[in-house]
């Protein structure tokens, strides 16, 4: 991941977050860390901030690290949070995962710690945006008036609109999680493949079109013309895809 990531660092202990700062933006060119002292501070950056992900101590002076993530969860749901803390009873551990912690961390000696700070880091803030881009793919997907659908990168459907809804004559709950191929004519899945595969090679090419033979739950097939959008997660690998399906007259 090289997009720029900013995380909000919120201890009571000056050294350490001077250190960790420090060490993080050196060891990760792509991460800007900022900090706050205690609790109200950090929600107060994060209110005026675009942040990525939160990494808190537990044991500070004003809250702890529970009754802060308590207050994050209510402001941000799904925000990548990581306890990083000294206090390492399991008890700690459980509450933080209890309350939507992402992840926990001991602190201990050395910065062995803060490599695998880092990369608990980065794995969060890449699932995190992977999730946020599936919302708006799911989101353009419902609200679009012509028939659309989004695959999983095994072709498994896992949205799709009204509109297509409606052009298969079933329900959207019962195309979800259906494979692809299910509503192609025969042999029309494998070319759908390779089209995909053609716009994954060529750096210039974001979509590709085609004409397939869709089979509806009734049985009716349907020519149509079928717009082929491959997605990518954040290490650019291939993640699924977005369609859309105009009926040919």
């Amino acid at each position: 991941m090289t997009e720029p990531v900013r995380v909000l660092h919120v201890d009571d202990d000056p050294q350490l977050r001077d250190m960790l700062q420090r060490y993080l933006e050196k060891q990760q060119s792509h991460f800007e860390v900022l900090t706050a002292p205690g609790v109200d501070d950090g929600l107060d950056r994060l209110s005026a901030e675009q942040i990525d992900c939160i990494v808190s101590d537990y044991s500070m002076t004003e809250q702890t690290g529970i009754e802060f993530l308590k207050a994050v969860r209510d402001r941000r749901p799904t925000l990548p949070f990581i306890l990083f803390t000294g206090e390492g009873s399991e008890s700690v551990a459980g509450a933080a995962l209890r309350h939507g912690a992402t992840d926990y961390l001991s602190k201990g000696r050395g910065t062995e710690q803060f490599d695998l700070l880092a990369n608990k880091i980065t794995h969060a803030v890449e699932s995190y945006r992977a999730e946020q881009e599936r919302q708006q793919y799911k989101t353009l997907v419902e609200t679009a008036g012509e028939a659309m659908y989004v695959l999983n990168a095994e072709a498994t459907i896992t949205h799709v609109n009204l509109a297509l809804a409606e052009l298969l004559g079933s329900e959207p709950e019962e195309i979800i999680d259906q494979h692809a191929e299910t509503f192609l004519a025969t042999g029309e899945f494998e070319r759908a493949q390779s089209l995909r595969e053609s716009v994954l090679s060529d750096p210039d090419r974001s979509w590709g079109t085609l004409e397939a033979t869709v089979t509806t739950a009734g049985g009716e097939q349907i020519a149509a013309e079928i717009t082929v959008a491959p997605l990518r997660d954040e290490s650019n690998a291939y993640a699924g895809a977005v369609g859309i399906i105009r009926p040919l007259d």
